[in-house]
Protein backbone atom coordinates (compact mmCIF):
# COMPACT_ATOMS: atom_id res chain seq x y z
CA UNK A 1 0.00 0.00 0.00
CA UNK A 2 1.30 3.43 -1.19
CA UNK A 3 0.71 4.97 2.06
CA UNK A 4 4.36 5.78 4.08
CA UNK A 5 4.90 9.48 4.59
CA UNK A 6 6.15 10.81 1.56
CA UNK A 7 4.04 8.99 -0.66
CA UNK A 8 0.70 10.11 0.89
CA UNK A 9 2.00 13.79 1.68
CA UNK A 10 2.36 14.05 -2.34
CA UNK A 11 -0.65 11.99 -2.54
CA UNK A 12 -2.90 14.57 -0.79
CA UNK A 13 -1.65 17.75 -3.35
CA UNK A 14 -2.32 15.75 -6.22
CA UNK A 15 -5.18 12.95 -5.29
CA UNK A 16 -7.69 14.50 -7.90
CA UNK A 17 -5.18 13.22 -10.61
CA UNK A 18 -3.89 9.99 -9.31
CA UNK A 19 -3.74 6.98 -11.89
CA UNK A 20 -3.06 3.17 -12.24
CA UNK A 21 0.26 4.11 -14.28
CA UNK A 22 2.86 1.74 -12.84
CA UNK A 23 2.79 -2.27 -12.81
CA UNK A 24 1.77 -3.86 -9.85
CA UNK A 25 4.53 -5.64 -7.50
CA UNK A 26 3.05 -7.83 -4.65
CA UNK A 27 -0.43 -6.28 -3.53
CA UNK A 28 -4.05 -7.65 -2.62
CA UNK A 29 -7.35 -5.77 -4.52
CA UNK A 30 -8.50 -4.25 -1.83
CA UNK A 31 -5.20 -2.58 -0.58
CA UNK A 32 -4.26 -1.06 -4.83
CA UNK A 33 -8.10 0.36 -4.50
CA UNK A 34 -7.51 1.94 -1.52
CA UNK A 35 -4.15 2.73 -2.37
CA UNK A 36 -5.19 4.53 -5.58
CA UNK A 37 -1.82 3.43 -6.55
CA UNK A 38 -0.58 -0.47 -7.88
CA UNK A 39 2.74 0.45 -7.02
CA UNK A 40 3.83 -1.41 -3.08
CA UNK A 41 7.47 -1.10 -3.46
CA UNK A 42 7.83 1.20 -0.80
CA UNK A 43 7.67 -0.78 2.66
CA UNK A 44 5.00 0.39 5.21
CA UNK A 45 3.56 -0.07 8.68
CA UNK A 46 0.25 1.39 10.22
CA UNK A 47 -1.32 0.79 13.74
CA UNK A 48 -5.01 2.11 14.76
CA UNK A 49 -8.39 1.62 15.99
CA UNK A 50 -11.70 0.69 14.33
CA UNK A 51 -15.00 -0.20 15.73
CA UNK A 52 -17.94 -2.30 13.73
CA UNK A 53 -20.76 -3.71 13.44
CA UNK A 54 -21.38 -7.27 12.23
CA UNK A 55 -24.55 -9.39 12.03
CA UNK A 56 -24.48 -13.35 10.40
CA UNK A 57 -24.12 -16.62 10.32
CA UNK A 58 -21.68 -18.11 13.24
CA UNK A 59 -20.18 -21.35 14.86
CA UNK A 60 -20.11 -19.21 18.07
CA UNK A 61 -24.14 -18.36 19.08
CA UNK A 62 -22.45 -15.36 20.80
CA UNK A 63 -20.97 -13.78 17.72
CA UNK A 64 -24.60 -13.75 15.77
CA UNK A 65 -24.45 -9.61 16.35
CA UNK A 66 -21.60 -8.07 16.95
CA UNK A 67 -20.71 -4.58 18.06
CA UNK A 68 -17.20 -3.49 19.48
CA UNK A 69 -13.49 -2.12 18.80
CA UNK A 70 -10.89 -4.08 17.20
CA UNK A 71 -7.18 -3.09 16.64
CA UNK A 72 -5.32 -2.68 13.58
CA UNK A 73 -1.93 -3.38 12.51
CA UNK A 74 -1.28 -3.73 9.13
CA UNK A 75 2.20 -4.08 7.15
CA UNK A 76 4.26 -4.40 3.87
CA UNK A 77 7.50 -5.26 3.25
CA UNK A 78 9.33 -6.05 -0.36
CA UNK A 79 12.77 -7.12 -1.06
CA UNK A 80 13.92 -8.32 -4.49
CA UNK A 81 10.32 -9.33 -5.60
CA UNK A 82 10.15 -11.25 -2.41
CA UNK A 83 7.04 -9.65 0.05
CA UNK A 84 5.41 -10.30 3.37
CA UNK A 85 1.82 -8.09 3.19
CA UNK A 86 -0.40 -7.88 6.09
CA UNK A 87 -3.91 -5.83 4.76
CA UNK A 88 -7.44 -6.58 6.64
CA UNK A 89 -9.80 -4.93 8.68
CA UNK A 90 -12.00 -6.72 10.70
CA UNK A 91 -14.19 -9.21 9.01
CA UNK A 92 -13.57 -8.28 5.40
CA UNK A 93 -13.39 -10.86 3.28
CA UNK A 94 -12.35 -9.08 0.35
CA UNK A 95 -8.28 -10.03 0.97
CA UNK A 96 -6.28 -12.67 2.71
CA UNK A 97 -5.02 -11.21 6.34
CA UNK A 98 -1.37 -12.43 5.85
CA UNK A 99 0.45 -12.98 2.54
CA UNK A 100 4.32 -14.37 2.20
CA UNK A 101 5.21 -14.85 -1.57
CA UNK A 102 7.10 -14.01 -4.76
CA UNK A 103 6.58 -11.76 -7.43
CA UNK A 104 7.13 -13.66 -10.77
CA UNK A 105 6.09 -11.69 -13.43
CA UNK A 106 4.96 -8.00 -14.06
CA UNK A 107 3.92 -5.95 -17.42
CA UNK A 108 2.11 -2.79 -18.00
CA UNK A 109 -1.29 -4.27 -17.10
CA UNK A 110 -0.50 -7.76 -15.70
CA UNK A 111 0.81 -9.34 -12.39
CA UNK A 112 1.27 -12.52 -11.25
CA UNK A 113 2.54 -13.33 -7.69
CA UNK A 114 3.45 -16.86 -6.00
CA UNK A 115 1.56 -16.64 -2.74
CA UNK A 116 1.54 -18.75 0.49
CA UNK A 117 -1.82 -17.76 3.30
CA UNK A 118 -4.20 -18.98 5.69
CA UNK A 119 -6.96 -18.63 4.51
CA UNK A 120 -8.94 -20.64 7.06
CA UNK A 121 -8.49 -20.11 10.81
CA UNK A 122 -8.69 -23.39 13.46
CA UNK A 123 -11.87 -23.71 15.46
CA UNK A 124 -12.79 -25.50 18.35
CA UNK A 125 -16.70 -26.29 19.99
CA UNK A 126 -17.30 -26.72 23.31
CA UNK A 127 -20.34 -28.02 24.16
CA UNK A 128 -22.35 -30.83 26.84
CA UNK A 129 -21.17 -34.19 26.06
CA UNK A 130 -24.27 -36.61 25.47
CA UNK A 131 -24.22 -40.03 27.48
CA UNK A 132 -21.06 -41.75 28.29
CA UNK A 133 -18.58 -41.06 30.98
CA UNK A 134 -18.70 -37.35 30.29
CA UNK A 135 -22.27 -37.08 29.98
CA UNK A 136 -23.71 -33.41 31.31
CA UNK A 137 -19.92 -31.99 31.16
CA UNK A 138 -18.38 -29.69 28.79
CA UNK A 139 -16.09 -31.15 26.61
CA UNK A 140 -14.16 -30.26 22.96
CA UNK A 141 -16.25 -32.03 20.19
CA UNK A 142 -14.96 -30.29 17.24
CA UNK A 143 -11.76 -29.49 16.75
CA UNK A 144 -10.22 -28.20 13.41
CA UNK A 145 -6.28 -26.93 12.86
CA UNK A 146 -5.57 -23.86 10.33
CA UNK A 147 -4.25 -24.27 6.73
CA UNK A 148 -1.27 -23.17 4.97
CA UNK A 149 -2.83 -22.49 1.68
CA UNK A 150 -0.06 -22.60 -1.83
CA UNK A 151 -1.11 -21.33 -5.21
CA UNK A 152 -0.79 -18.24 -7.87
CA UNK A 153 -2.36 -14.59 -7.90
CA UNK A 154 -3.01 -13.17 -11.13
CA UNK A 155 -4.08 -9.48 -11.25
CA UNK A 156 -5.23 -7.23 -14.14
CA UNK A 157 -5.11 -3.25 -14.24
CA UNK A 158 -7.11 -1.36 -16.82
CA UNK A 159 -7.06 2.13 -15.87
CA UNK A 160 -9.05 2.58 -12.08
CA UNK A 161 -10.48 -1.26 -12.85
CA UNK A 162 -8.88 -4.16 -11.02
CA UNK A 163 -9.68 -7.88 -11.87
CA UNK A 164 -7.32 -10.24 -9.21
CA UNK A 165 -7.49 -14.40 -9.87
CA UNK A 166 -6.27 -16.86 -7.10
CA UNK A 167 -6.29 -20.39 -7.24
CA UNK A 168 -4.45 -22.25 -4.25
CA UNK A 169 -4.68 -26.05 -2.58
CA UNK A 170 -3.56 -26.69 1.14
CA UNK A 171 -0.33 -28.24 2.45
CA UNK A 172 -0.91 -28.45 5.65
CA UNK A 173 -4.01 -30.46 7.06
CA UNK A 174 -6.70 -30.99 4.74
CA UNK A 175 -4.94 -30.75 1.31
CA UNK A 176 -8.29 -28.85 -0.46
CA UNK A 177 -8.54 -26.97 -2.91
CA UNK A 178 -9.75 -23.02 -3.36
CA UNK A 179 -10.32 -20.39 -5.62
CA UNK A 180 -11.58 -16.56 -6.00
CA UNK A 181 -12.51 -13.99 -8.97
CA UNK A 182 -12.47 -10.31 -7.18
CA UNK A 183 -13.22 -7.60 -9.59
CA UNK A 184 -13.16 -3.71 -8.29
CA UNK A 185 -13.24 -0.33 -9.33
CA UNK A 186 -11.69 3.13 -7.09
CA UNK A 187 -13.68 6.71 -7.95
CA UNK A 188 -11.74 10.05 -6.66
CA UNK A 189 -13.96 13.11 -5.01
CA UNK A 190 -11.72 15.46 -3.80
CA UNK A 191 -9.59 14.13 -1.05
CA UNK A 192 -11.96 11.52 -0.70
CA UNK A 193 -10.96 7.52 -2.42
CA UNK A 194 -14.53 5.56 -3.01
CA UNK A 195 -13.87 2.33 -3.76
CA UNK A 196 -16.53 -0.82 -4.81
CA UNK A 197 -15.29 -4.46 -4.96
CA UNK A 198 -17.38 -7.95 -6.05
CA UNK A 199 -16.02 -11.52 -5.32
CA UNK A 200 -16.73 -15.18 -5.84
CA UNK A 201 -14.75 -17.95 -3.63
CA UNK A 202 -15.33 -21.39 -4.28
CA UNK A 203 -14.18 -23.83 -2.02
CA UNK A 204 -14.17 -27.52 -2.89
CA UNK A 205 -15.75 -30.71 -0.81
CA UNK A 206 -12.62 -31.17 0.80
CA UNK A 207 -11.87 -27.91 2.46
CA UNK A 208 -15.88 -27.75 3.06
CA UNK A 209 -15.99 -31.14 4.52
CA UNK A 210 -13.22 -30.87 7.07
CA UNK A 211 -14.23 -27.30 8.03
CA UNK A 212 -18.36 -27.74 8.05
CA UNK A 213 -18.57 -31.04 8.27
CA UNK A 214 -19.26 -33.74 11.36
CA UNK A 215 -17.67 -36.85 11.80
CA UNK A 216 -19.99 -39.45 13.01
CA UNK A 217 -17.74 -39.77 16.19
CA UNK A 218 -18.44 -35.89 16.55
CA UNK A 219 -22.04 -36.66 16.41
CA UNK A 220 -22.16 -39.26 19.21
CA UNK A 221 -20.86 -37.51 21.87
CA UNK A 222 -23.10 -34.40 21.01
CA UNK A 223 -25.92 -32.78 20.20
CA UNK A 224 -25.10 -32.50 16.60
CA UNK A 225 -26.02 -35.06 13.59
CA UNK A 226 -23.64 -36.32 11.28
CA UNK A 227 -23.02 -34.34 8.27
CA UNK A 228 -21.04 -34.35 4.91
CA UNK A 229 -19.98 -30.81 3.06
CA UNK A 230 -19.62 -30.50 -0.54
CA UNK A 231 -18.21 -27.84 -2.64
CA UNK A 232 -19.72 -24.33 -2.49
CA UNK A 233 -19.57 -20.64 -3.50
CA UNK A 234 -19.68 -17.57 -1.36
CA UNK A 235 -20.51 -13.81 -2.77
CA UNK A 236 -19.20 -10.76 -1.44
CA UNK A 237 -19.78 -7.12 -1.74
CA UNK A 238 -18.04 -4.18 -0.57
CA UNK A 239 -17.63 -0.53 -0.88
CA UNK A 240 -15.62 1.66 1.01
CA UNK A 241 -13.70 5.17 1.52
CA UNK A 242 -10.09 6.34 2.20
CA UNK A 243 -9.17 9.71 3.66
CA UNK A 244 -6.20 10.69 4.48
CA UNK A 245 -6.06 13.02 6.87
CA UNK A 246 -2.52 14.15 6.87
CA UNK A 247 0.47 12.41 6.04
CA UNK A 248 0.41 10.67 9.13
CA UNK A 249 -3.17 9.57 9.97
CA UNK A 250 -5.81 7.13 7.35
CA UNK A 251 -9.72 7.15 7.73
CA UNK A 252 -11.28 4.38 6.29
CA UNK A 253 -15.06 3.28 6.44
CA UNK A 254 -16.06 0.27 4.77
CA UNK A 255 -19.56 -2.10 4.13
CA UNK A 256 -19.44 -5.73 3.24
CA UNK A 257 -22.19 -8.14 2.31
CA UNK A 258 -21.72 -12.14 2.31
CA UNK A 259 -23.66 -14.63 1.02
CA UNK A 260 -22.62 -18.19 2.37
CA UNK A 261 -23.18 -21.36 0.55
CA UNK A 262 -25.70 -23.76 1.40
CA UNK A 263 -22.86 -26.31 2.13
CA UNK A 264 -21.48 -24.47 4.56
CA UNK A 265 -25.08 -22.92 6.17
CA UNK A 266 -26.49 -26.60 6.12
CA UNK A 267 -23.71 -27.60 8.85
CA UNK A 268 -25.32 -28.61 12.04
CA UNK A 269 -22.29 -26.26 13.66
CA UNK A 270 -23.92 -22.97 12.38
CA UNK A 271 -26.07 -20.98 14.25
CA UNK A 272 -27.25 -17.75 12.09
CA UNK A 273 -30.71 -14.95 13.00
CA UNK A 274 -30.01 -13.56 9.07
CA UNK A 275 -30.43 -16.41 6.81
CA UNK A 276 -27.67 -16.91 4.58
CA UNK A 277 -26.12 -13.54 4.48
CA UNK A 278 -23.67 -11.13 6.51
CA UNK A 279 -23.20 -8.07 6.44
CA UNK A 280 -20.45 -5.55 8.39
CA UNK A 281 -19.79 -2.10 8.78
CA UNK A 282 -16.41 -0.79 10.35
CA UNK A 283 -15.03 2.08 10.90
CA UNK A 284 -11.36 2.90 11.47
CA UNK A 285 -8.60 5.50 11.95
CA UNK A 286 -4.86 4.72 11.56
CA UNK A 287 -1.56 6.07 12.05
CA UNK A 288 0.56 4.72 9.24
CA UNK A 289 4.57 5.39 9.03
Amino acid sequence: MNLSINKLSAAIATLLTLTFATASQAQSISQALRGNSQNTTENYFEIGLGYTNHEGPSTNPRKLDWTGSYSIFNWSYNYKGFFLERFADKFTESTDPFVIGYNAYTNDNWSFDIIGSSKNPGLKLIGVAMGGENNGQEIDFVTRDSDFMIGGRLSGYFGNNILQFSVSQDIRRHHGRMASALVGRNWQLRNWNFHGLLGVQYSDSTTNDYYKGVRQEEADRSSFTAYQAGAGFNYNAEVGVTYPINEDWVYRATATVVSYSDEQLNSPMYHSTSGSTSTTFSTSISYVF
